[in-house]
């Protein structure tokens, strides 16, 4: 998996990392897809679109137990994970990773034809710390309908 991503990554300008960039992009990247199996494993998950609706309920029922911030931080990373598991599989030749300050993955969906930069760790974080306002089901929905128009987007 982890050439896969770096092939995706190295094609569409990344490149312009430096190599400990790449590799550290790489390496959370893959924890991140390691953590998202172990999520979806965890709670008898597939990686399809309408299962964000289960996330929403699962993310809501671990907040109502008062989790610590250690928790929290796996929770998160956990999600993000799958997350980005689920767009790789719904657009499986239409995706690469790219990282930038408080977003260490940037998923980008979409190319050729339009670039919808989708800031899944941070809307992750917004919806642990913030609640159901931040939908995750709302969000994956605009990820979708955004690929499928022309032009540069941003989701977070």
């Amino acid at each position: 998996m982890g050439m896969g991503l770096f092939r995706k990554a190295k094609k569409t300008g990344a490149d312009k990392m430096s190599s400990p960039e790449m590799v550290a992009m790489q390496e959370q990247m893959h924890a991140l897809m390691v953590q998202g199996k172990d999520f979806a494993e965890a709670h008898g998950l597939g990686y399809t679109r309408s299962e964000m609706a289960q996330v929403e309920d699962i993310i809501a029922a671990a907040l109502e137990q008062s989790l610590t911030d250690d928790a929290k931080r796996v929770l998160h990373r956990q999600v993000t994970g799958y997350l980005y598991a689920t767009i790789i599989r719904d657009f499986p030749d239409r995706w690469f990773v790219s990282s930038a300050p408080g977003n260490p993955v940037i998923m980008v969906v979409g190319e050729p034809r339009n670039n919808v930069k989708v800031l899944g760790w941070q809307k992750v974080e917004g919806r642990i710390s913030n609640g159901a306002e931040d939908n995750l089901q709302f969000f994956y929905e605009g990820i979708v309908d955004y690929s499928e128009r022309p032009g540069v987007h941003t989701l977070m």
